[in-house]
């Protein structure tokens, strides 16, 4: 994956991304069969879900537990810019999941690996009106 930065809220988090998968669902405000057995689709936009982040190993343990408080933080949405193709994606979602595991307990901290989350969009990045 890019070496390029995720941004959340405007907090950048210097981490590698090692997986990232991202899924597409086009919203309908209105769906229904016509008179003459078509289909009638008034158009909301498209929306676009991360399914599933996976980051790298973090070796700098303060930059992990500040992206892992940002990804728990209770708030009804954030603004996410990721790194996909190459370029940034900004879209408007809340964090849906997130976990990891226990890779070695330190005398005073505990380093985990294996962080992955999921994002689910509240706005569309494309909107039916501009089409």
């Amino acid at each position: 994956m890019a070496k390029l930065d995720l941004v959340i809220d405007g907090d950048i988090f210097k981490i590698d991304i090692f997986k990232l998968s991202r899924s597409a669902k086009i919203k309908t405000k209105v769906q229904e069969e016509t008179e003459d057995g078509g289909i009638y689709r008034e158009m909301i936009g498209t929306m676009l879900d991360i399914p599933s982040i996976s980051f790298g190993i973090v070796k700098d343990l303060d930059e992990y537990t500040r992206l892992f408080d940002k990804l728990i933080e209770p708030v009804p949405s954030h603004v996410i810019t990721l790194p996909i193709n190459d370029k940034y994606n900004t879209f408007i979602g809340y964090v849906d999941g997130v976990a990891d595991e226990v890779d070695t307990v330190l005398t005073d901290k505990t380093r985990f690996k294996s962080l992955v989350c999921s994002f689910v969009s509240t706005v569309p990045i494309l909107k039916a009106e501009d089409f």
